[in-house]
């Protein structure tokens, strides 16, 4: 998630002023992280229910 962040904050958001993609790379990487978000909660729940073994 860091990642994104680095890639959304410096590559991304200069050029959002200029080139249109940008935007949409910038929605794209927030949409990926917001995915990865919910399956890192996901996976943390399942892993809570889960007997000790």
């Amino acid at each position: 998630m860091i990642g994104f962040a680095i890639v959304n904050r410096y590559l991304l958001v200069p050029k959002i002023r200029t080139r249109g993609a940008a935007l949409r790379g910038l929605r794209f990487c927030t949409l990926a992280e917001l995915a990865l978000g919910v399956g890192v909660v996901a996976l943390v729940s399942l892993f809570g229910t889960l007997p000790p073994q």
